[in-house]
């Protein structure tokens, strides 16, 4: 799965919000995608790859726009299975 978006630091997450996706890629750990609108977990997957581009600046040359993409890869149901039991055990 390929997802797109852009960042706006004013506004939204900036650079230290791409760092924190770099470190959960090079974790290899799973995550949850959950819908921003519903709130439903869409399933676990794993930040296979994460490109950025800086476009639009300040003065001061700081980014006004972060374009990035990252390719995520969908874990199986027996990792799933795993994940929710370290979880449950921790409640």
């Amino acid at each position: 799965m390929e997802i797109s978006a852009e960042l706006r630091p004013e506004i939204t997450g900036g650079k230290m919000s791409i760092l924190a996706l770099e470190m959960m890629a090079e974790q290899g750990s799973a995550y949850p995608l959950i819908s921003g609108s519903t709130f439903m977990v869409l399933g676990w997957f794993v930040i296979d790859r994460i490109s950025e581009q800086e476009t639009t600046f300040f003065a001061d040359g700081t980014p006004r726009a972060i374009s990035f993409s990252m390719s995520l890869k969908r874990v199986d149901d027996s990792l799933l299975a795993n994940i929710i039991d370290e979880v449950a055990g921790f409640i």
